[in-house]
Order: structure tokens, then sequence, then C-alpha cells
């Protein structure tokens, strides 16, 4: 029997393997390779095709506009942003009411401190929202929140509202009159001579002894007229300032509404 000369020998090489193509193997161009993609992948993932969205004219806007309405925040996050850029009619329509935030979605809110005056003696640090139990049942809630923490800006990720409310920490306590703000927890161990000696802080406008309340009170103001944030902050936890002049709020959403980045209190930036 004569052997076909197509026939693979012994000595041939073969190529490509035995199982068969991957599904996804299959690799579609435009617009209909992009929403294949698009609704292939999950998660945060889905936002890699959508990057390239507006290459493709009114039929990458209307994608855009579907991933607005996406399970998944992060989507409809980057679908917004996308649209933003875009003049059309149709995104502009898309983008006017803003980020449709879903329930259970979070917010991170900025709220500057509130600061009241307790016992006549010192001033004190709010740096949370008292719930409205707390507000209802205490009897002496009114006489120490005599101001609320207030509301700054909201955004949609926490890292962006950790660092404003850092920066706003930094700001005001450049600016307030540390020396009225009461310790809630004194760090007996800690010596404050010894600290300025290792951060090199000349102590020449500082008389050779005074009690040491009043010394802190002096190294603290010296610091904030050389605008020296970096040390303040560390003397200041190291005094037993436990509280933080500003602070960031994890607010979940409760039933679906619009993100509004025009609004007064809203900073998100992209």
């Amino acid at each position: 029997m004569i052997e076909h000369i197509h026939q693979p020998q012994d000595f041939d090489a073969v190529l490509g393997g035995q199982a068969p193509p991957l599904i996804s193997g299959v690799i579609l161009g435009g617009i209909e390779g992009l929403r294949k993609r698009f609704a292939t992948l999950t998660g945060e993932r889905r936002t890699i095709p959508l990057a390239n969205a507006l290459q493709y004219g009114e039929a990458g806007i209307d994608l855009l506009v579907e991933a607005m309405n996406d399970k998944t925040f992060i989507v409809r996050a980057t679908a917004y942003k996308l649209l933003q850029s875009v003049t059309s009619i149709k995104a502009r329509q898309a983008v006017n009411n803003g980020l449709l935030l879903k329930e259970r979605d979070k917010v991170y809110c900025v709220y500057q401190s509130a600061i009241y005056y307790q016992n006549e003696t010192y001033y004190y640090i709010c740096d949370y929202l008292p719930n409205d139990r707390e507000k209802v049942e205490s009897d002496y809630y009114y006489d120490f929140y005599a101001e609320y923490p207030q509301l700054i800006s909201r955004h949609l990720f926490q890292e962006n509202a950790e660092l404003e409310a850092k920066i706003l920490h930094q700001t005001i306590m450049l600016e307030i009159n540390l020396s009225a703000i009461g310790v809630v927890i004194h760090n007996e161990n800690f010596n404050i001579y010894r600290w300025c000696q290792l951060n090199q802080l000349s102590l020449d406008d500082f008389p050779e002894y005074e009690e040491p309340w009043k010394f802190n009170n002096r190294v603290l103001k010296k610091l904030q007229n050389d605008k020296n944030v970096e040390l303040l902050e560390q003397l200041w936890e190291l005094l037993g300032y436990t509280k933080q002049l500003a602070f960031v709020h994890e607010e979940v959403v409760q039933e679906n509404q619009y993100f509004d980045f025009r609004g007064e209190n809203f900073k998100e930036v992209f």
C-alpha cells in the first residue's frame, strides 16, 4: 500500500497543537470587537476596552452611555469621565445628571472636625460624626458639641478623600491656638527637650527654664511660625493629641442617586 504524500512522517515538524482554539481567540475589529471584549471581561477589567471607545465616534459614545449603568462602580466612573470630554449632544445629555451611584456604593466625605469648649478649661476636638441616637439620648450633647463637624467635600475614591483630609488637618494645625486644645492622653515617657535637640530645633528663643506646659506651648508656637508642618505633626502626636482636625467619613449609598460634580460640596477630580 502506497502512503499518501500528505501524511506526516516521523521526521516531519508539526505546526500547531492538538487542542482546539480558545473561544476568545477570535479577534474582531472595530466597534463590534470592542463590544465583545467589554462583554466578556468582568469587574474592573471592563474599563480596559472603554479607553478606546471614543475612537469609534457615535458608536463608541453609545457604548460609554450604556457603561454608565454598569453594575461595577469603577466602570460607571470611567465611562462618565470619558463622556465628560466629549461635546456631542448625546454625551452632554448622558452626563447632565452626574454619575449614577447605586445602592451600597460608597462615597467618602471629608469633614472639618468640630472644636468645642468643655469644663471651662480647654477646647476639645470631635473628629467623628455622632449618630442620631447619641444626639437624642445625651442630655449634654449640645453643651459638648456647640459646633458640629463641617462637611467640606465628597469623593468617589477614598485615597483622594484621605489626601484632602490630611492637607486640611495640616492647614488648620498651623492656624489654631494649640495651647487651648486639651490633651487626651498624656505621654509620660516623652521628653520634649531631648526631642528638640534630636531635631536640631533652636532653643535660643526660649528662657533657660520655665514650666513644662509653657515650654510645650512655646515649641508648638515656634513650629507654627516656621510653618514646619512635618515636625508640628510629629510633636502633635508625641504630646498626646490623638484627635485629627479633619477626617474622612464613609457614607454608604442607601438608594440609587446621581453624584453631581458641579455641586458646591463635590470636589472629586479625575
